[in-house]
């Protein structure tokens, strides 16, 4: 019981936090905070304590008001703000280390081993055409609390991977990521335009071969450093 007031303290500030951004109603969000804990008490009180669970609960109980409230339905039915945003990523955070906690034991295990991963074919294709992408990873000496510390973990992986690709599809991933509906066509003409300058550039250093229309490149990556067409790149290359 004492695991579960000390749980409650940490979290009952973010929990009504966001159960006010949801409802806009501070004596609704500290009702619902309330009737969260208590059902998780209720429901799981012999399970992991889990903050991603007591946010699902929460959610789940915040909706079951919504429906109860014919009127407030536009409540669960208007976009999601940057705070809910955040939440969502603060529980896909929180479900991600309690996976990566259960599989600690196994993947100890897997490790004295030295695995070694390997993709013998890997196809996609999107209206640009059609990418290949074959390659290797091992992790030479890695240990678990190696994950902690990406830095770390880099300097122990081997990996090398061949990909070939359309040069309009290397393109489109470029310019990805800003909605066209914030641009007008000149900016996505610029856009675009840049990017081919760019896989040009790439080309004339080196760093991809041009075949017609589709472009190339080996990627490998050593004790932390890295090559494109055995040439290092990334930053400090020369």
């Amino acid at each position: 019981m004492d695991k579960f007031r000390q749980f409650y303290t940490e979290n009952r500030e973010r929990l009504f936090g966001y159960l006010l951004r949801k409802s806009g109603n501070v004596s609704l969000a500290a009702d619902l905070a309330q009737e969260s804990f208590t059902r998780y008490l209720e429901r799981y009180r012999n399970h992991e304590l889990s903050v991603a669970l007591l946010f699902t609960i929460g959610r789940n109980i915040f909706y079951d008001h919504v429906r109860r409230q014919p009127r407030q339905i536009a409540l669960a039915e208007s976009p999601p703000d940057l705070a809910d945003d955040q939440e969502r990523l603060y529980i896909v955070r929180e479900e991600s280390r309690r996976v990566l906690a259960a599989l600690q034991e196994p993947m100890i295990e897997l490790l004295k081993h030295q695995p070694e991963f390997s993709i013998d074919r890997l196809q996609f294709r999107n209206q640009h055409g059609e990418a290949l992408l074959t390659g290797a990873l091992k992790l030479d000496g890695a240990k678990p609390e190696d994950f902690a510390n990406p830095m770390l973990l880099m300097g122990k992986v081997n990996m090398q991977a061949d990909l070939k690709l359309p040069a309009a599809m290397a393109v489109s991933f470029m310019t990805a990521g800003k909605p066209a509906a914030e641009e007008d066509e000149a900016q996505a003409a610029a856009r675009t335009n840049m990017a081919l300058q760019q896989v040009d550039a790439f080309v004339a250093q080196g760093y991809l071969e041009r075949q017609g229309e589709l472009v190339q490149a080996r990627f490998a990556l050593s004790k932390g450093a890295m090559t494109l067409n055995d040439k290092p790149f990334g930053p400090g290359a020369h």
